[in-house]
């Protein structure tokens, strides 16, 4: 009897040996790895640098350390601030606390309905609240991530740096060279619509959007230097 529980402490050492030798491994391939992605990153300023905290979560306060460095070596001048910014963060982060709420009332409703607690019929229409809950809270996320909030520039006018919000409702930043984004004319974008179109040539397929019709432009002249001139523009 006690040879077999030597047998079996013995088996299960070597078994945590190799755990731990596996993690250990994967750790180092991993910090390697990922060591790389940030030399990478960080030379194209433009790579969403918050899709790499959330990518690389073991190592998500040394890349929000470079990120904070990045920005924190640059004197940075506010160009634009669209006044409803700090709104429209509330309204996200509350359509995500209703939308929790109400696919927590769901199966709630389910279940009483199969215990005859609950109408057939308000069952089904709590059912397609939450539906059209998720449904509106993917739209209004997405949109969110794309409309620009404040809009700053460097000392020597190279880097853009472009606050925005996330799908949750909180802030991002996001380092743009000032060559790679778009004057307004050259892409055909009215100056007069609702959402105008920041256009960026290494990714034309993700734009921002910035509103001019409610104002918010803090130095019209560095804002003309950026996405061009035109007479119709708001002050």
């Amino acid at each position: 009897m006690s040879l077999a529980k030597l047998c079996a402490l013995r088996c299960r050492c070597v078994q945590q040996q190799l755990v731990r030798g596996v993690r250990l491994s994967y750790l180092l391939w991993f910090r390697n790895s990922s060591n790389k992605h940030h030399r990478m990153t960080l030379c194209d300023p433009s790579q969403r640098l918050r899709t790499l905290c959330v990518l690389q979560s073991p190592f998500c306060t040394e890349v929000t350390k470079r990120r904070k460095e990045l920005i924190d070596k640059e004197k940075w001048s506010v160009v634009f601030k669209y006044p409803y910014i700090h709104r429209l963060g509330f309204f996200c982060r509350l359509k995500v606390y209703q939308t929790c709420f109400t696919l927590l009332l769901g199966p709630m409703y389910i279940i009483g309905e199969h215990w005859n607690l609950v109408n057939a019929d308000l069952s089904k229409f709590v059912m397609c609240s939450s539906a059209l809950a998720c449904i509106a809270l993917l739209v209004i996320g997405n949109f969110a991530e794309r409309l620009v909030g404040i809009i700053y520039i460097n000392e020597d006018r190279s880097k853009l740096r472009v606050a925005h919000l996330t799908f949750f409702g909180h802030r991002a930043d996001e380092i743009l060279k000032t060559e790679d984004v778009a004057n307004f004319s050259d892409i055909g974008e009215k100056w007069d619509d609702i959402y105008v179109k920041v256009h960026r040539y290494s990714n034309p397929k993700s734009p921002f959007f910035v509103s001019l019709r409610h104002g918010g432009i803090v130095d019209r002249e560095l804002f003309q230097l950026i996405f061009g001139h035109d007479e119709r523009f708001p002050t």
